[in-house]
């Protein structure tokens, strides 16, 4: 009896500490109403955009989950900035015509506080390794086959770019850190060419490290999940300079107006500080960065002739 009245007693302990309080309470009927707002009488925009790859109820669910799961992204419905931020994510997801935030690992909203707009939560939506490859796969042109590999602790790993040469065999256990990540040293992304042959890209672990340095927005993912980062940031790199060959519409749409890759510099937003950020990968960068090749320098003149000189 006694130990019926103890388990009864921590019962309601914990009923009590998952209830949650009025302001959150508060907070999730508003979000409700906002939702139905942006989704519900704009979904004519989604059905549009989603074409025939989804239905606009089957998308929106999604959407609808994935604001319901996130404190972050409820947040973005606080100001109308934020809002129209959550909007612009959800349309990007639906004109790309990728799942947000679900194991396929496609496209994620990420919530960032924007400094430069009085500290607002917005919203981004960053698409992933799993994505990438699914917009390629769609309509591949001269590929057939791209994909992205993490190189783990253990692995013995070599490569040769110039002549296309990769060598990649797994430890026989994978080396984690304290915290149970895989430990990653490397990450390749490659093309395999309908014609024969392969195209590869390879960031060592300096580069991943760089990257991980610069990524505050993403500090969560390469803490818990450093091989799906290394993967994804690969394989944009490769598509920087490969996409194109896939003569799909969709690729340069995300390369262009995702993350500025290609020849343009990187779409800059803001962190939690005010640092600009690259806006696929989370990644801070120089105010003054850019992925534009420098200018060549002038060509030498040639020396002024005595008469030149004296005049």
């Amino acid at each position: 009896e006694e130990e019926n009245d103890l388990m009864a007693t921590e019962l309601s302990k914990r009923i009590a500490n998952n209830t949650p309080d009025q302001k959150t309470l508060d907070r999730r009927l508003a979000v409700k109403d906002r939702m139905k707002e942006i989704f519900d009488l704009r979904k004519d925009q989604f059905r549009s955009a989603l074409g025939t790859a989804f239905t606009p109820d089957f998308f929106l669910g999604f959407m609808r989950a994935a604001v319901s799961g996130n404190e972050q992204l409820q947040e973005c419905f606080e100001s109308a900035a934020g809002t129209a931020s959550i909007y612009a994510a959800a349309m990007k997801c639906a004109q790309l015509r990728l799942i947000p935030n679900t194991d396929l690992g496609q496209i994620y909203l990420i919530g960032y506080r924007d400094n430069k707009q009085g500290g607002i939560m917005t919203c981004q939506a960053q698409i992933g390794r799993s994505g990438w490859v699914a917009l390629v796969m769609r309509n591949p042109g001269f590929i057939e086959m791209v994909d992205a590999v993490a190189v783990y602790e253990n692995d013995t790993f070599e490569h040769d770019l110039p002549h296309g040469i990769v060598t990649h065999v797994r430890g026989k256990e994978r080396a984690r850190d304290r915290n149970g990540a895989p430990i990653v040293k490397a990450a390749y992304a490659f093309i395999r060419w309908k014609s024969g042959g392969y195209t590869y890209e390879v960031l060592e672990r300096e580069d991943l490290e760089r990257s991980r340095a610069r990524s505050k927005g993403n500090s969560f993912g390469w803490k818990d999940f450093p091989d799906r980062m290394a993967q994804r940031s690969a394989l944009v790199r490769l598509l920087k300079v490969w996409g194109s060959a896939t003569a799909n519409a969709d690729v340069v749409q995300a390369l262009l107006t995702d993350d500025g890759e290609g020849d343009a510099p990187p779409i800059l937003t803001t962190e939690t500080d005010g640092t600009p950020v690259n806006s696929e990968t989370g990644e801070i960068v120089d105010a003054a960065y850019t992925d534009e090749e420098p200018p060549p320098p002038e060509a030498p003149q040639p020396p002024a002739t005595k008469k030149e000189k004296n005049a």
